[in-house]
């Protein structure tokens, strides 16, 4: 009986030893638990509800729980993206956004540098001069109107 039992125990110590090989050889992906944190997530992450775990920052966000917003002039996962722009058009998520300018009455363009082109006049030039060239302002319209003409301004 003392050989089946020695038998049995050797048996269980080498399955014991397999397991615990392809336990410590196996690449086990999951986010070491932060005990400073009460959700138990770690610098950079977040509790998920939904999921019932931790998850990574959202492009834009770091720190605890993901509450700080990436600092100017950085942007997107991490904050590792730079903006070449002003601060008033960096995304702290996406990064440079176009600069959506409203012109002043005749003027257009990225930078309102494009003036008005002849009949065109008025808020993004979509009025139309209903006068000579020389007596059409590209902000105002007809400054005289000495012919009794009227004014046509097609705003949509």
């Amino acid at each position: 009986m003392f050989k089946a039992e020695n038998h049995y125990s050797s048996l269980c110590s080498l399955i014991l030893s397999t397991l615990l090989f392809f336990i410590s050889s196996t690449d086990v992906k999951s986010q070491k638990v932060c005990t400073e944190s009460i959700t138990g997530c770690c610098d950079g992450y977040f509790w998920s509800y939904k999921n019932n775990g931790c998850e990574s920052c959202r492009q834009g966000y770091i720190g605890k729980n993901c509450t700080t917003s990436c600092p100017y002039p950085t942007y997107g996962h991490g904050c590792q993206g730079l903006c070449d722009c002003d601060e008033d058009t960096c995304n702290v998520s996406t990064g440079c956004e176009p600069n959506i300018t409203v012109c002043t009455p005749g003027n257009i363009g990225v930078n309102c540098t494009i003036s008005c082109t002849y009949p065109s006049y008025g808020h993004g030039c979509q009025c139309v001069c209903d006068c000579d060239e020389d007596m059409c302002n590209a902000s105002t319209g007809c400054e005289q109107i000495t012919t009794g003409r009227n004014l046509v301004c097609l705003v949509y």
